[in-house]
């Protein structure tokens, strides 16, 4: 921007006296600061609505840096330097120190206005623009951090969906047109993955075919309830409705149809127990040696509230299973030496924190020669034994304790039940551990040498 000064000041404005000229800067101006040659401010006027407690009149008589935040005394020399040379000095910005820390954000433009080196500083208010400016930095950090944050998101859906063992098909409900597909479904489909975006599901299988995908299609993304079909002559497809984003898609799992399969009958056995874990109502995972979900199958997706097998894969199993270190160690150590681990009671949480009470087996197996264990997952059983009356080692019910009550003293009664307690959590945790001191004595929160004084006491063999 050009500025533009007075042509004739000395004819239009010479009738002007000091208070009028004062009168006109103060007009003009949040704030109007007079600093004498010495950098001592003397005299000042403002239109400021400024906080109870931070009145500026006591800057008359002060040196000017005094009440200038120190981040700003560079750039305040600089303009009086430039000013007292003859120069007019336009817009720089000041942070005044306002109180107890309090800043306030000035715009200057600075003039001299005597020879004595006196110069006149003309401010305004840069509050609400600061503050507006603070916002709109927020704003865009935030912005920048949900930006990384989405292409992180999408690089890690990207990775899994193309490296998770299952061929899939992303379709959006709506529309019936393909929004991503994987190089398995791809290969299943005899298609190219780039090529296959944005067409019509349908489309993607022989004319024979077509009339019938569309119309289960239809029925899954109307109804939302899933479905599984084995096409003729063509693959089998697994269609499950969920919302993403704010946009309602289908998942289409596609298997091949087992006379598709290679190596004829040979396998066949082998191809059944893939089925028949795929389709059972027991959750199933497989992870590897360190204790990544490596495959799940529906039942276990169902009871995590996961919509697709690549939100499990690669994540640890025990941020489903909260298992504790100790028991993670013992469950698995004891999986490797004997081959199982029998029912574990264990909590199931979903995505939304929400647990289920589930009995947990591990089984030891060979996964690429790595090593790792399949996790077979029951719902408890909670009303088992819920009919029956708590009993003791002894055989004792709370009938028969009760009837003991005033024969026998109290704290009698307290320290047998406590004993029997105290010797079947021993028992069980030897069970557990299958008979592994060093590891009882963890379980159970006790030292070695306590845990060999209590057996012996209790009369406790663990068989070793």
């Amino acid at each position: 921007m050009t500025a533009s000064a007075f042509k004739q000041p000395d004819v239009h404005l010479v009738d002007a006296d000091a208070c009028e000229l004062a009168a006109l800067l103060s007009a003009a101006s949040d704030l109007t600061v007079v600093v004498d040659g010495s950098d001592v401010v003397r005299d000042l006027s403002h239109a400021l609505n400024l906080p109870r407690g931070k009145n500026i009149r006591w800057w008359r008589g002060k040196p000017i840096d005094k009440v200038v935040h120190e981040g700003s005394q560079a750039a305040l020399r600089s303009a009086l330097g430039e000013a007292r040379c003859g120069k007019t000095v336009r817009r720089f910005e000041i942070n005044h120190v306002v109180g107890s820390g309090a800043e306030l954000p000035m715009q200057y433009s600075a003039m001299r206005i005597a020879e004595d080196g006196r110069v006149v500083l003309m401010g305004r208010d840069m509050r609400a623009l600061s503050g507006l400016r603070a916002e709109l930095l927020a704003s865009r950090r935030s912005a920048e951090q949900t930006a990384r944050g989405r292409r992180q998101s999408e690089s890690q859906y990207r990775l899994l969906f193309e490296a998770g063992s299952d061929p899939i098909v992303m379709v959006e409900a709506e529309s019936g047109k393909v929004r991503d597909i994987n190089q398995r479904a791809a290969s299943i489909l005899a298609l190219r993955t780039v090529g296959a975006e944005g067409r019509k599901f349908a489309s993607l299988f022989g004319k024979a075919q077509q009339g019938e995908v569309a119309a289960i299609f239809s029925r899954v993304a109307v109804t939302g309830q899933a479905e599984k079909v084995h096409l003729r002559g063509g693959p089998i497809l697994s269609m499950k409705l969920f919302r993403a984003g704010g946009v309602n898609l289908v998942m289409v799992r596609i298997g091949r149809a087992p006379e598709a399969h290679e190596g004829g009958d040979d396998d066949l056995p082998e191809r059944r127990l893939t089925l028949l874990a795929r389709n059972a109502t027991e959750a199933i995972v497989l992870v590897d040696a360190a204790g990544a979900v490596v495959w799940a199958n529906e039942a276990f997706l169902s009871l995590a509230d996961l919509p697709v097998p690549a939100q499990a894969v690669g994540r640890p199993v025990f941020s489903f299973l909260q298992w504790s270190s100790v028991e993670r160690e013992i469950i698995f150590e004891n999986a490797r030496r004997h081959g199982r681990v029998g029912a574990f009671p264990a909590v199931l949480y979903n995505g939304k924190g929400n647990g289920t009470d589930v009995a947990v087996s591990v089984v030891a197996m060979d996964l690429g020669g790595s090593g790792g264990y399949g996790l077979i997952m029951r719902l408890a059983d909670t009303h088992a034994s819920g009919e029956q009356q708590p009993k003791g080692d002894d055989g004792q019910t709370a009938e028969s304790i009760a009837g003991m009550i005033g024969r026998i003293p109290m704290k009698d009664l307290v320290r047998e039940r406590a004993d029997g307690i105290e010797r079947m959590c021993i028992e069980a945790a030897l069970r557990l551990t299958g008979n592994n001191r060093a590891s009882t004595a963890r379980v159970l929160g006790l030292s070695r040498q306590a845990l060999y004084l209590k057996m012996n006491r209790f009369g406790i063999t663990d068989g070793e």
